[in-house]
């Protein structure tokens, strides 16, 4: 309970700041560009999966004492693995937004990707949001509960403390791995261009001072676009852990892993603030200001 509250505040905070400097901007008739408004959606995203996340650990804390909390557990799974699945395809797009800004492409598709991307993005954002939930929605389904006595006696009430399973079919487990192994490896492609390029630009600009900055800014990105992918790695190999044991929490690894996937949404936002420069700059001024107010 205490990890769960203090994940969603960390997590309340952060993502609300993501989108409260876009939607300032945006409230003052600045155009948002498309990196910004990924990284609102972004935000948004893990804003709602940080809820459900929070009220996940919740629900598995008492759905031992109530079938109808297992069932609304089971609902809840549904909701974060849509946004689980739409988290990472917005990844992938920013992840290729980066690349088509660092990479000098001067002619075929991705050139006129590149010239396009602000016209491309709203119809790669629907693909995401359809294709997320055509992943999640078998889950309400496929997912399986089972109450089963638990060999532990409560004495004082003198009942029984029931346990409860949770499996999913075979069928639709590899539809979600297939599912997400295959926005995962699209993401090493942008990764593998912008690295390759930022390689040759940082040989040919390396003695020339104007070109730092702008090295720097290239750096920043590419180190973006790598965390983003590793964290994601990291929570997909704690989700299957959590997933093998029916959600059923009894080790020290699990417990790990289970930690690791409450703070995911928290530490993604961290990440894409500090690979921001805007985001960036606009932490650092407020800072300064709740310091001189102190």
């Amino acid at each position: 309970m205490t990890v769960g509250i203090f994940s969603w505040l960390s997590g309340l905070l952060l993502n609300c700041w993501i989108l409260s400097v876009n939607t300032k901007d945006y409230r003052a008739g600045i155009r948002l560009s498309p990196c910004d408004q990924l990284l609102t959606l972004m935000g948004s995203a893990n804003l709602v999966l940080q809820t459900a996340l929070s009220a996940d650990i919740v629900l598995l804390t008492f759905r031992s004492y109530s079938a109808y909390v297992t069932q609304v557990h089971r609902k809840i799974l549904s909701v974060q693995m849509f946004l689980i699945s739409l988290s990472l395809w917005l990844t992938v797009w920013l992840s290729v937004y980066y690349c088509l800004r660092i990479v000098n492409f001067t002619h075929g598709l991705l050139f006129t990707l590149k010239m396009r991307i602000s016209a491309f993005l709203p119809r790669l954002l629907v693909f995401s949001v359809v294709h997320s939930f055509f992943i999640a929605i078998p889950s309400v389904w496929t997912i399986s509960v089972k109450v089963l006595p638990s060999p532990f006696q409560n004495m004082t009430l003198n009942s029984t403390i029931n346990r409860t399973d949770l499996s999913m079919d075979f069928h639709y487990f590899m539809v979600i791995f297939l599912g997400c192994i295959i926005p995962l490896s699209l993401t090493l492609i942008p990764i593998g261009a912008t690295l390759r390029s930022l390689w040759k630009h940082t040989r040919r600009m390396k003695k020339n001072d104007f070109g730092r900055p702008q090295i720097q800014a290239h750096v920043t990105a590419a180190r973006t676009m790598i965390l983003l992918t590793i964290l994601y790695v990291m929570f997909y190999v704690a989700s299957i852990s959590v997933l093998s044991c029916s959600f059923n929490i009894r080790s020290i690894e699990m417990h790990f892993s289970w930690f690791f996937i409450m703070f995911y949404p928290t530490t993604q936002s961290i990440v894409l603030i500090a690979g921001n420069s805007k985001l960036r700059k606009a932490a650092k001024s407020f800072q300064k200001q709740w310091t001189l107010t102190e």
